[in-house]
């Protein structure tokens, strides 16, 4: 069964036809990556699939207990100093959420599943690995 299904999804913003008609599954252990230019509805489509915008029409069908987020690609400008210390903050910001967050292992595990040096300066990182 699909962990995602997207069915005949369509939305404008005014007259101007973002996503027209997309149908989109992801089964267990698919990997999937959007590529299109700017204004072809990425974003968009990563915001409907997050349920952060809802779709002027179709239908999407979540597997049970699916968890979908979406992390804006937006990195603040201000943000120096060495990875450990830059995933550390945000672990911390996001622990002060959620009561089960365990600090030094969370911090650890994003930075050996992103594959990055904890001691590069993170202001050198490309925009995608930041």
């Amino acid at each position: 069964m699909a962990l995602l299904n997207l069915k005949n999804v369509s939305i404008r913003f005014g007259s101007h036809p973002v996503l027209d008609g997309i149908d989109f599954n992801l089964e267990p252990k698919d990997r999937a990556c959007l590529v299109g230019r700017n204004g072809e509805g990425k974003s968009t489509l990563l915001r409907i699939i997050s349920r952060e915008v809802k779709p002027d029409s179709g239908s999407i069908v979540y597997s049970q207990g699916i968890n979908v987020a979406h992390l804006p690609q937006n990195v603040p400008h201000d943000l120096t100093g060495v990875v450990h210390d830059i995933v550390e903050k945000g672990v911390q910001e996001e622990g002060s959420r959620h009561d089960d967050v365990s600090t030094p292992d969370s911090v650890k595990r994003v930075i050996s599943f992103l594959k990055l040096d904890e001691k590069e300066k993170f202001e050198t990182l490309s925009g995608g690995l930041k």
